[in-house]
């Protein structure tokens, strides 16, 4: 079992990234990278696939929607977990 999982946090609401950030401490996630909107989310993903564990995502956010960002993720990088908040 891994010793931290690796998050990708996509939101375009500070206070959520904010809030869920601070849940996860002292848990084994780690939000290791944050992104506004769907399309920046991308971007890291494709820099940084290897090392994200978990994307979790709004639905609603501009540029690229949650929706498309799943199916991008899912499509491309099936093994990142995804979770939805909206």
């Amino acid at each position: 079992m891994k010793e931290k999982y690796a998050i990708l946090m996509a939101d375009d609401h500070r206070i959520v990234l904010d809030g869920i950030s601070s849940m996860l401490n002292d848990t084994p996630y780690k939000i290791e990278n944050e992104a506004l909107n769907g399309q920046d989310a991308y971007e890291i993903i494709k820099q940084k696939a290897a090392a994200i564990d978990v994307l979790i995502t709004d639905l609603s956010m501009p540029i690229l929607s949650g929706v498309e960002l799943c199916q991008k993720v899912k499509q491309h990088y099936p093994h990142i977990k995804v979770l939805v908040l909206s």
